[in-house]
Parts: structure tokens; C-alpha cells; sequence
């Protein structure tokens, strides 16, 4: 994400990117929830897949340029899928950014889930 006017780098928390749809509207973005795909099933952020935070291997991310961003959250900040996946993510070379909060996160800020999607 760009910094703001402090300079400091600004965390993609659920306000900052609730207006951007499809990996949130920006070219190489793509939301990823690490987790149960019952989880995801039940609701998720809108535009996002699933990938459990075990299966980010090398093959699985071929789809996506290397310098596709990934946003990867989980449940909520007591899930620590997220980080498990980010780091999985940085090993392979991958940009990413956590999203602050999670699931929990997004609902507390007033958005809605969406049940679409299978990934």
C-alpha cells in the first residue's frame, strides 16, 4: 500500500480497503483468506479465494504474475493463519500484506460477507 502523508506505510485494514473491489480494484492485487474452506464457504471477503495457509507451495501461486501483491487475512486476530501464510508467501518470493483484523475485522467495521466462490 502507498504511505501516507507521515511517510509511514499505511496497513490494508477493512475501512481502507472496503471501496476497491476485485482484489480491491488494484492491478496485481489479489485477497486471499488462509483457512478452512467450510470457513470461506460460510463467508468471506468479497473477491477473495481460499487457499489454507498448508497448500501455499510454488505450483499452487503459478496463476498470478510474481508481482501480483497478495492481501491474505484470516478469522480474526486471535487466528494466526494469516501470518502462517504470509510467511509462507514471502519464503516463495511473493509480495503480500496481512489484513488487519481479519473476518472479524471486516464485520466490526460494518461490511458485509459474500457466500460466492468455491476456491
Amino acid at each position: 500500500m502507498r504511505g501516507d502523508r507521515s511517510g509511514q506505510c499505511r496497513e490494508p485494514t477493512a475501512g481502507r480497503l472496503r471501496y476497491l473491489p476485485s482484489g480491491y480494484g488494484i492491478p496485481g492485487t489479489q485477497q486471499l483468506r488462509a483457512g478452512d474452506p467450510a470457513l470461506f464457504a460460510g463467508g468471506h471477503v468479497p473477491d477473495a479465494i481460499n487457499l489454507p495457509h498448508g497448500k501455499i507451495v510454488r505450483s499452487k501461486l503459478e496463476r498470478w504474475g510474481a508481482e501480483t501483491l497478495f492481501v491474505i487475512y484470516c478469522t480474526g486476530p486471535h487466528c494466526n493463519g494469516a501470518a502462517r501464510g504470509a510467511l509462507r508467501l514471502a519464503e516463495l518470493g511473493r509480495p503480500v500484506k496481512i489484513k488487519a483484523g481479519g473476518i472479524t475485522g471486516w464485520l466490526d467495521e460494518g461490511f458485509e460477507l459474500t457466500r460466492n466462490g468455491t476456491e
